[in-house]
């Protein structure tokens, strides 16, 4: 046998070696790509805008609601704060940015949103370091329903958009509350329901997610092969 072909067959015996070591040992882990996140630009508590993706951004946990619905606001508060708790436990406080967009837009203006982080906590408050979201019904449809795929069914009143006294008297949006993780590029990495979020998961994957974006060199190409294989956690 010629040199170049034991050369070559060494190199095939050292990919089929790491493609079985990909496949089977997963020595990397990392979490699936599943979708772009939407870009948008919406509007926080001071009517200034707010655009994604955007060159400085964390890893963001997005969750959606609406003021009105306080069995709702509730289970934010709650998951707000097991999640900060859990993620700065474990160092990665600086890591993550926490997002609520309403699906209420017509209630949830920006003075709303105002009273919301401005008030001392009650059942329909937001924690001050959780940057909430408005904007027109049709953004916030583009945004929250086509691009984050998350299900609500608006109140009647969106036809007669900004009827304030209408749009109170009218119980809130129905939605499926969920949570959603973002990662700095700008793809959605994860999705959790918000009645079985489990902080020891959403630690697991922000842990991942710091160590892939942190890569360098050639370990970059090692969690492209991650990806590749699909060495996703179980």
């Amino acid at each position: 046998m010629s040199k170049g072909l034991r050369i070559a067959g060494a190199i095939g015996v050292a990919l089929a070696a790491l493609i079985f070591a990909f496949a089977v040992g997963r020595p990397i882990k990392v979490l699936p790509r599943m979708a772009p996140a939407p870009p948008f630009e919406l509007l926080d508590p001071w009517g200034k805008p707010v655009s994604a993706p955007r060159e400085d951004a964390k890893i963001t946990l997005y969750t959606f609601g609406a003021l009105r619905d306080d069995e709702g606001m509730a289970r934010i508060r709650a998951f707000y704060d097991k999640a900060h708790r859990a993620l700065s436990d474990a160092g990665f406080a600086d890591a993550v940015e926490f997002v609520f967009i309403t699906v209420d837009p017509d209630h949830d203006d920006p003075e709303a949103l105002r009273r919301a982080i401005a008030s001392p906590p009650t059942v329909r408050s937001l924690p001050p370091q959780m940057m909430p979201l408005t904007g027109s019904w049709i953004a916030i449809r583009m945004v929250v329903g086509t691009g984050f795929g998350v299900y609500f069914q608006p109140p009647a009143v969106e036809a007669h958009q900004g009827a304030g006294q209408l749009a109170a008297a009218l119980p809130p949006p129905k939605y499926d509350p969920t949570v959603i993780v973002v990662d700095r590029d700008h793809v959605i990495r994860a999705r959790y329901a918000l009645n079985q979020f489990d902080t020891g998961t959403l630690v697991r994957d922000v842990n991942l997610l710091v160590k892939e974006a942190n890569a360098q060199g050639a370990t970059r190409w090692i969690y492209e092969g991650a990806h590749l294989f699909l060495c996703y956690p179980r």
